[in-house]
């Protein structure tokens, strides 16, 4: 039997739409609804053996506020057996490239599949805090000091863990 389904949308925009009325940050909510549901299907893109290098916020789709989805998978990766993935074409940059998608200078290279990690934790940082520090500095010192403000929160820690500065201990643990 086919069946139908019918959503009752009130609203759809990019992630930089909502920030723009949002006064450029999120709430406390919406950064956990954000690293939820992108987590979730990164998670899930894992499971199948795939993953991406990183998000571009213009490429995460907002739903009625609150449920986000990450639309762009001309970037999928295969996960190579090692827990890496091959770069064999030119990455499109974003400022919310890891440490080490970022010091990719020649094709092929390998990186660790946790590179999204860090990726994803840029942009809630950056999506709470509006503060460009958390994609310039990557120290751990600076990361902490950008998130005081949800300090012993577990969003706070779930986001030092993808932010730690070896891939393969970084994990999204929500």
């Amino acid at each position: 039997k086919n069946k139908t389904y019918i959503l009752k949308l009130s609203s759809v925009q990019t992630l930089p739409q909502l920030l723009a009325h949002t006064e450029n940050v999120l709430s406390y909510q919406d950064c956990l609804s954000l690293t939820r549901t992108l987590g979730n299907q990164m998670t899930f893109l894992e499971r199948n053996k795939n993953t991406i290098v990183s998000f571009d916020m213009t490429n995460i789709i907002v739903i009625n506020n609150d449920v986000f989805l990450y639309m762009d998978f001309d970037g999928v990766y295969d996960i190579q057996d090692d827990n890496t993935i091959l770069i064999d074409t030119p990455l499109k940059p974003t400022i919310f490239f890891s440490p080490e998608a970022r010091s990719i200078t020649t094709l092929p290279s390998v990186i660790h599949k946790n590179t999204w990690n860090y990726s994803l934790a840029l942009i809630v940082g950056f999506s709470l805090t509006n503060n460009p520090f958390i994609y310039t500095h990557h120290t751990m010192e600076t990361h902490k000091s950008t998130l005081e403000m949800i300090e012993d929160t577990s969003l706070y820690f779930c986001l030092l863990r993808c932010l730690h500065k070896k891939p393969e201990k970084r994990m999204f643990l929500f």
